[in-house]
């Protein structure tokens, strides 16, 4: 692999250039388009990585995004439990996009050899909020899982992905879901009573409103109020990004060929523990 970071996330060493090709997937062609990161753990341990852990590797992808423009989605951040195995399917395959338990027991995905870290116990959509990206309802479980810090739980619930905000979280045995303690909300003051309106020969006076020219100043002429944000379509490049004299990875890139389109890895193949769960 090109990176291993250490369980306390203290350490981060580096075997490959990120533009060399490092054989690290079980796929040469995820292994010539993408960057490998190998995290110190077991995937079977419940318990999980450590929060350092997961923000070293945050702060180390936000290091290869700025040289290589990476997309922060699942599409492009994927662990080695979602490579295709190029000896059942065509190599350069999509990255399995089903549940985890889906992925793991499925023979096409792993590499060659069927890996199935990070495993099950990795928090996807944690590191996918630490990253500012978002994950997906097949990335968490039914039954409410705790992030590694506690201050988080996730659950997808008929297709739903939810998520609670905790002042503590507990980890529950396999198979109960995990007790968040929620954050309270305070709720919002109600309005305070205030004089009594004044009147003339029984009458109320009414308030005085806003002047047109006051309203004309609060609203820019042809100016509209719109949710923040802007949509970039199905998110692909429409350009190539080529090496540069920078040490980097892949040139992240879609390409099209005789007429068919040809999918690209992209990016990072992310999130490898050193023991497999089974």
């Amino acid at each position: 692999a090109h990176y291993l970071i250490d369980a306390d996330g203290s350490r981060v060493a580096q075997f490959v250039k990120e533009s060399d090709t490092a054989w690290h997937a079980g796929n040469w062609c995820y292994n010539k388009h993408s960057i490998g990161i190998e995290h110190v753990g077991y995937a079977s341990n419940k318990s999980g990585f450590s929060t350092a852990l997961y923000d070293k590797s945050v702060e180390l992808v936000n290091s290869i995004k700025s040289r290589w423009n990476v997309p922060i989605d699942r599409n492009h951040i994927v662990g080695h439990y979602q490579v295709p195995n190029g000896n059942n399917m065509d190599q350069c395959s999509p990255p399995c996009s089903a549940g985890l338990d889906s992925c793991e027991s499925d023979l096409d995905y792993g590499g060659a050899g069927h890996h199935t870290d990070p495993g099950y116990y990795w928090q996807w959509c944690q590191y996918m909020e630490k990253l500012g990206g978002s994950c997906n309802c097949n990335d968490a479980w039914s039954l409410w899982n705790c992030t590694s810090d506690g201050t988080q739980a996730w659950r997808c619930d008929n297709g739903k992905l939810e998520k609670q905000e905790c002042v503590s979280c507990t980890v529950m045995p396999v198979g109960q879901p995990d007790e968040c303690k929620p954050v309270s909300v305070e709720p919002e003051p109600g309005p305070e009573a205030g004089p009594e309106p004044e009147t003339e020969g029984g009458a109320e006076l009414p308030e005085a409103g806003p002047s047109a020219d006051a309203a004309a100043d609060a609203t820019p002429e042809g100016s509209t109020m719109s949710d923040a944000g802007a949509s970039s379509g199905d998110g692909s490049p429409a350009t190539s990004w080529g090496a540069s004299d920078d040490d980097g990875g892949c040139s992240c890139r879609m390409s099209r060929a005789s007429g068919r389109a040809e999918w690209w890895v992209f990016a990072l193949l992310g999130m490898l523990g050193l023991r497999r769960r089974r």
